[in-house]
C-alpha cells in the first residue's frame, strides 16, 4: 500500500469513527425536562480559577451544607435560599479567559428517568475577530436551582447522579467534556 493509499484509508476510518462516535453523543429523546430558576450568572467571581485553562468545569450541590460553602468560597454575603428537599443546583464555568466577550448560558437540564442521569445543554460565547471586548480577564459562570423529581432526589441522596454536557451551536448540539470541581 503506498503512503498516499494509506493516509486515504486513514482519512476513511477517522471520517467513520467521527460519525459514528458523534450520533452516541446527543441527547437521549426519552428525557424529562426540568424547570430550573438562574440563581446568578456573571463574568468574574471570588475563587476564578486563573491557571488560563479556559476549560468548562461544573459543581453539582445537593444539599445545604455545601451550598453555603460553595458560595462563601466565591462570593460575598449570604447564599440564595434554596429549598434542598425540593431542588439542586448546578454551576457550570467557562474557565478563565484573558478579555471580555465571552459568555455562558444553560438552554435546557433534562433527567433521564430511570438511570439518574442529568443532561444539561449549553450555549457558550466567544467573541469574533475583531470584535471590540472589554480587556479586563473574566471567568463567566451560571448557577441554577433545579427542580427535581422524587426519582432523581433519591439518586442525589445516594449521590448517584451523572451529568453530561451538551453544547448547543446554531442546530448543532454535540456532547462536551465538562469537569467536575468537586
Amino acid at each position: 500500500m503506498t503512503l498516499t493509499e494509506l493516509a486515504h484509508t486513514g482519512a476513511l476510518v477517522l471520517l467513520v469513527c467521527q460519525s459514528a462516535c458523534a450520533s452516541q453523543e446527543t441527547v437521549p429523546e426519552q428525557r424529562d425536562v426540568l424547570a430550573f430558576d438562574p440563581i446568578a450568572r456573571g463574568a468574574w467571581y471570588a475563587g476564578a480559577n486563573l491557571d488560563g485553562s479556559g476549560a468548562l468545569a461544573y459543581e453539582l450541590v445537593r444539599d445545604r451544607d455545601d451550598w453555603s460553602a460553595f458560595w462563601e468560597e466565591r462570593f460575598t454575603g449570604s447564599a440564595p435560599d434554596v429549598d434542598f428537599s425540593e431542588h439542586f443546583v448546578i454551576a457550570v464555568f467557562q474557565g478563565h479567559q484573558r478579555t471580555g466577550g465571552f459568555g455562558i448560558n444553560l438552554l435546557e437540564i433534562a433527567h433521564e428517568p430511570g438511570t439518574g442521569a442529568v443532561h444539561v445543554t449549553l450555549s457558550t460565547r466567544e467573541p469574533g475577530a475583531g470584535e471590540a471586548v472589554d480587556l479586563g480577564e473574566t471567568s463567566p459562570y451560571e448557577i441554577v436551582r433545579i427542580n427535581a423529581p422524587a426519582e432523581l432526589r433519591q439518586a442525589l441522596e445516594r449521590d448517584n447522579v451523572r451529568v453530561a454536557f451538551y453544547r448547543r451551536a446554531g442546530s448543532t448540539v454535540t456532547r462536551v467534556d465538562v469537569a467536575r470541581l468537586r
